[in-house]
């Protein structure tokens, strides 16, 4: 546990020298007892004048429900059941599937999305915003008097709010070397975490019709940019991923820029920006899986349904890349 006092307290100190002199207290039943982490937990046990304000602390091998109201405040890497995330991000040991990747989101900063796939970024799209003042200043919810009782997790995490940027092709060189633009670029699944891809967005851009999947200019980014600041609740929300997962309908590099303020009116920005593109091959079909969902076979029920769902998608597919320039 670690412990950080904004102020030097000659009271707390004698009085830790004190407990240290003695029989030390039986909290966690092993060798810790006798170390410093024990005296801290004996001493601080939010007696009066003794509150502390204790803070979630997960473990690579515990995956962490990063959308609920139990977020980890920190993450606890002393162990070895997980590979540590700074080894994983320079490609020295290989993360494991038993553990946590949101713990690996390494370079979310830049992070690229597959076109129209969205379900998978939920945790690397949006921003989280803490107040540790808030959390020492907070009036208590059990004792008004005593100012700096510890209050529950929710009181740390501050509203966000957003606006979006939408970056047409012929200004996205500004975010590219050329432009000394220093934007690290990864792209990130719930089954590998996240993966470094480079760090220059020339690369992965080609030509116009590219950026824009065949889109006429900006006008799809435009519209599905509008849908995501509509889905913002009016004040922002603790947690606004999910609303600006629209931003993968439309290709084209998109620039949020993220707020929150605390109750005296303490503000904090921070920007992200998502690049998305399309990498995934179209599919085709041909011969006796076509020819059975079309002409109601013998055993065409399953295969006719499955085949159904793969020409709804063909479909879906040429309507979206209709536009795209002629060569």
């Amino acid at each position: 546990m670690d412990m950080q006092m904004l102020s030097p307290s000659e009271k707390v100190f004698n009085e830790l020298m004190q407990m240290g002199s003695r029989q030390h207290t039986t909290i966690f039943g092993n060798v810790i007892n006798c170390t410093e982490q024990g005296l801290l937990n004996a001493y601080f046990n939010n007696a009066p004048g003794r509150e502390v304000t204790k803070l979630d602390v997960g473990r690579a091998d515990a995956i962490a429900d990063w959308n609920g109201d139990a977020i980890p405040f920190a993450v606890h890497w002393i162990t070895h059941v997980c590979p540590k995330p700074w080894f994983v991000a320079d490609g020295s040991e290989a993360m494991l599937s038993h553990c946590d990747p949101v713990m690996y989101n390494y370079g979310a900063d830049s992070v690229m999305m597959e076109a129209s796939n969205p379900e998978q970024y939920t945790w690397t799209i949006g921003a989280k915003c803490t107040d540790t003042c808030l959390a020492l200043t907070s009036q208590g919810k059990v004792d008004t008097t005593a100012l700096g009782y510890s209050p529950d997790d929710s009181d740390l995490q501050q509203w966000i709010e957003y606006d979006i940027a939408v970056v047409a092709y012929a200004d996205h060189s500004e975010y590219t070397n050329d432009w000394e633009a220093s934007l690290e670029w990864s792209f990130c699944t719930d089954e590998t975490g996240c993966t470094y891809m480079g760090d220059d967005l020339a690369n992965f851009v080609i030509d116009e019709q590219q950026y824009y999947c065949g889109s006429d200019g900006t006008t799809d980014m435009d519209t599905y940019a509008e849908y995501a600041m509509d889905a913002l609740p009016e004040g922002g929300d603790k947690d606004v991923g999910n609303y600006l997962q629209e931003l993968s309908s439309a290709c084209g590099l998109y620039v949020v820029t993220y707020s929150c303020e605390d109750q005296v009116g303490n503000t904090a920005t921070a920007t992200q920006h998502i690049f998305v593109r399309d990498t995934i091959d179209p599919a085709i079909y041909t011969g006796y899986y076509l020819f059975s969902s079309m002409s109601g076979a013998t055993g065409g029920v399953f295969l006719g349904g499955l085949c159904v769902a793969f020409v709804v998608g063909l479909v879906a597919h040429r309507q979206k890349r209709s536009a795209y320039i002629p060569l």
